[in-house]
């Protein structure tokens, strides 16, 4: 009985060494897609790198994107031609209207197939006599063929919109204009 204490404690270090491993990997891939989405991401969700993005996400993009272009035909047939159609604006990608000039990856926290990453934003003001603006908004990356963006929670800025997800679909349900 006493030679099995030692495989036992064997086993479990094995098994506890391939459980941080695969979850030191899973997090560097986390890491480097959250850091190429944002490092090139140029602040219009229209043109957003769809390969770093779920496949919900991506519906609700392109569905979101197809509405704004329904919109602007409707506007340019109707009696206003010259008025503004129904469009999403800013940025959506964080919970800034304007968005960021600087980001860093935070803690990442991984729940089986779905990983949380706290991001810290700095939207730096062009005018000095305005103070620079930081938060921190958590990135939700869900795994489809490897770990893609699925969500955006807004934790930085009071809004009555909580999430990316949230804005789309509000958008994509809203009336349109007549």
């Amino acid at each position: 009985m006493r030679s099995l204490k030692p495989l036992t404690i064997i086993s479990v270090n094995l098994l506890l060494l391939i459980f941080y491993s695969c979850s030191t990997n899973s997090k560097q891939e986390i890491r480097k897609v959250t850091d190429s989405f944002y490092k090139n991401y140029k602040g219009d969700f229209r043109t957003s790198e769809k390969a770093l993005l779920s496949i919900d996400l991506i519906g609700k993009i392109d569905t979101a994107i197809l509405k704004e272009k329904k919109e602007v035909q409707k506007m340019a047939a109707s009696a206003y031609p010259t008025d503004k159609p129904d469009m999403i604006e800013g940025d959506v990608f964080t919970s800034l209207y304007d968005g960021y000039t600087s980001y860093k990856i935070g803690d990442i926290k991984l729940e089986q197939n779905k990983a949380i990453v706290l991001v810290g934003f700095i939207y730096k003001e062009k005018n000095p006599k305005y103070k620079d603006i930081q938060w921190m908004d958590e990135v939700v990356l869900v795994k489809e063929h490897g770990w893609k963006i699925d969500n955006v929670l807004f934790k930085g800025h009071s809004s009555s919109i909580s999430n990316l997800k949230e804005v789309l679909s509000n958008f994509i349900n809203s009336n349109p204009a007549k």
